[in-house]
């Protein structure tokens, strides 16, 4: 699949303005990386004051009440990491991280790396990049759902292109061996046609002798 360079340049302009950029712009900034520290150092504070809590038999009153206070704001911090996770990850329902024209542009180098280092790439179609030219030519926003899935027809044909390779240097070799037996063989019926022809020489000239 050929793509026009206006449409290609229209689609990251429009990835790069994109709602869900912003998005991922803000979750990939400093702030929000200390957003997160914070969120996991108080993490880990709850869980040994949850510890030594419930280590006491007679736990105070001040520390009743911390704890009692302390479980929204960890459960606020609990909720972000998992949602940062499962955002970055592309595993929400819609909302994940959308593919920067940065990322965009590596993700096809890298594809016409791995298809051009391959023993027997696919003469007409290379369906993960061809995925992603779908992508462009239907102006869907790419996020890391779409770079999984292109990914993952990356490896089917780097295993098919492999299992060929396979295939074709043990029929090469079966080859070989098939050879090697037949010439052996012809070898073989060459030494006993000329032992055949030296006993027959042999006899005759005994018999003349005789």
């Amino acid at each position: 699949m050929i793509l026009d360079t206006t449409d290609v340049e229209l689609y990251l302009k429009k990835q790069a303005t994109c709602p869900r950029m912003k998005l991922t712009n803000f979750m990939e900034s400093y702030s929000a990386a200390c957003l997160y520290t914070i969120a996991i150092v108080f993490l880990l504070l709850y869980a040994i004051m949850q510890f030594l809590y419930r280590s006491e038999a007679h736990p105070s009153a001040q520390l009743t009440e911390f704890m009692m206070l302390a479980v929204y704001p960890a459960s606020f911090s609990a909720i972000l990491l998992t949602f940062t996770l499962l955002f970055f990850s592309g595993w929400l329902p819609r909302y994940n991280a959308m593919m920067s024209v940065d990322d965009i542009q590596r993700i096809y180098a890298s594809l016409n790396r791995e298809y051009g280092e391959m023993h027997y790439p696919p003469a007409d179609e290379r369906p993960a990049i061809d995925y992603l030219n779908t992508l462009i030519e239907t102006a869907i926003p790419m996020d890391v759902t779409h770079l999984r899935r292109a990914r993952q027809l990356m490896h089917r044909d780097t295993k098919a292109d492999d299992l060929r390779a396979r295939s074709i240097s043990a029929a090469s070799e079966l080859l070989k061996v098939s050879q090697s037996i037949v010439i052996s063989t012809q070898a073989q019926e060459n030494d006993d046609k000329h032992i055949s022809e030296v006993s027959g020489n042999i006899a005759l000239v005994n018999k003349n002798e005789t």
